[in-house]
Formats: structure tokens, sequence, C-alpha cells
């Protein structure tokens, strides 16, 4: 054990973090978007690395790590961007459609910067699609008695919140009687 030892710096930190930390109810195709920002000597934008669920989302060697690749993904340099005025390296990750409903999903960055101080920190947060799909407009309607047997069965699928995928709906008709 040293006798005397002490730390240069501080890491990098996140800022503007969104979804925010232990936030409830989100959107399953929000993007995730934070800053890394060093108040110090600066970060260094070849380290930054990004992770979904364990998921590589961003490798600053690299780039953008499909699928998390998509049109909305951006990597920006903000010179002064941060809110005490400090350069900062704004992340978007474009999850569209890769988020499962009503699941906790964990974000984790890892950034050195140019001292080679390291931040590796994470943030969860909850998923939710909203409601989900329902019928409308039956004919027949349900309950309906004297049906004749070639009548056409129509009924809309609606889901205010997220679209209805077409992929995913299977109909079924059962004749009692």
């Amino acid at each position: 054990m040293p006798i005397w030892y002490f730390e240069t710096g501080n890491p990098p930190f996140l800022e503007n973090i969104d979804p925010a930390s232990a936030s409830t109810s989100v959107d399953v195709d929000t993007n995730i978007s934070f800053y890394v920002v060093d108040a110090e000597s600066g970060v260094d934008p070849s380290s930054i690395d990004a992770y979904v669920d364990g998921a590589d989302a961003y490798k600053g060697t690299v780039g953008f790590i499909a699928p998390y690749n998509g049109p909305s993904s951006s990597f920006t340099y903000l010179p002064g961007g941060s809110a005490d005025g400090y350069d900062a390296y704004a992340i978007v990750l474009d999850n569209t459609g890769l988020l499962p409903t009503d699941s906790i999903i964990t974000t984790r960055v890892v950034a050195a910067d140019n001292y080679g101080n390291v931040l590796d920190t994470d943030w969860t947060f909850t998923t939710w699609e909203g409601d989900p799909p329902f019928l409308e407009n039956l004919d027949p309607f349900s309950g309906e008695t004297g049906v004749a047997l070639d009548k056409t069965i129509s009924f809309y699928i609606t889901d205010a919140f997220s679209g209805v995928r077409a992929s995913t709906i299977d109909a079924y008709v059962e004749v009692c009687g």
C-alpha cells in the first residue's frame, strides 16, 4: 500500500439524459439520448461507448452499431453545449421498434477524458406501449341474434397510442350451434 497517493481530475459526466433515470411509461419508440461532458481536459470522443440492455449501441472507434444506427441516430460535437458551458458530445440512439414493452431498460455509457479518467455509469427506465388495441364498429354487434350465415363480419382494430402492426393481427371465427 502506498504511503501517499492522490488522483487528478474527475471523470466525464452525463447531462440531458432522456429518458430520464427511473422514468416510467416511456413509449417504446422513444430515442435514447444524452450528452457526455468533461469539465477539465475534455472528453476523448473515441472512448465513448454506449450499450442498451447489454447490447452494443455506439462505439467511439466505430460509430453506431446496428440496429441502433437508424435515421434518427446522431453524434454531435457541441462546443460549450453543456449546462455549465463545457464542450459536450450529444448522442442519440435510434431504437425505433427495438425496445420491448413493459420492460426495464438499462442504458450504460463508458467514456474517458483526455487525462484518462473514466466514466462508467448506467440508468434505467421502464417502457410502456399504452393500452392494448381494441375493437370497435363490430358488425354484427356482440350478442346479436338471428344473424344470417352469409353475413359479412367487419370490425376496426384501433390503438390510439402506437398504432396497430398488421402482421400481429389474427382473427378467428367460431360457429356455435
